[in-house]
């Protein structure tokens, strides 16, 4: 009877095992399929992090007239405008082409915004304004011989400080200056680079490999 109780409880015993080590083996085969097909998923999805490309990003910019508080003293007998007379402000056009240039920024990691701009000393305030926003560096050029400089010597002189700085992937500039309305200098800079060019853009997009710009 003793013997008869101990055989029936040790199998029990064994029964009991085997059949946890059963659900273990299923659980343990189950979670691996879970695995294997949850982690390509995870990869595919890092991916393209790992691959974005960071972009060198110059800025064309242009400090000028505040043109809402014009006065009588706002024009020079020769028809030029009084720039002394009235406050100088940031090109909205160019704020534009700046805030393009930050959220590429905040798009692709690790990559950089220069500011480049010319006009007389006081210009650099708008550097300033753009480093305050976002930018990480900025140049000024700046010399007596640019004073009344038209659209070809502007842009002959931005060309060759584009030059100078030499490694960049990309030059975003507003569509005009409000004091001139030329909309000039931007395609002329393009010309002197021999750099394909889009102008009047909405919107663009880069890739995340930086090959593909698209335009709206």
């Amino acid at each position: 009877m003793v013997h008869g109780t101990k055989h029936i409880f040790m199998n029990l015993f064994f029964c009991s095992f085997f059949k946890q080590m059963c659900i273990f083996l299923v659980l343990f085969f189950y979670l691996s399929i879970c695995l294997s097909t949850f982690v390509p998923q995870i990869g595919k999805k890092l991916k393209p992090n790992i691959l974005i490309m960071s972009l060198k990003i110059v800025v064309l910019a242009k400090q000028v007239p505040d043109t809402r508080n014009v006065g009588k003293d706002a024009m020079n007998a020769d028809g030029t405008i009084n720039r002394a007379a009235l406050p100088a402000i940031f090109n909205p056009e160019d704020l534009n082409a700046l805030e393009q240039a930050l959220r590429l920024k905040d798009t692709h990691p690790g990559s950089t915004v220069t500011i480049l701009t010319m006009g007389p000393g006081r210009a650099a305030e708008i550097i300033r304004e753009g480093l305050y926003r976002g930018a990480d560096n900025g140049y000024l050029l700046t010399d007596r011989a640019f004073a009344g400089a038209d659209t070809l010597a502007t842009s002959y002189a931005l060309a060759t400080a584009i030059k100078k700085i030499g490694d960049y992937d990309l030059i975003i500039g507003g569509r005009q200056a409000i004091d001139g309305d030329t909309a000039q200098v931007g395609p002329q800079i393009a010309e002197k680079q021999h750099l394909p060019q889009v102008t009047y853009v909405v919107d663009f997009q880069v890739s995340e490999d930086g090959k593909t710009v698209t335009v709206k």
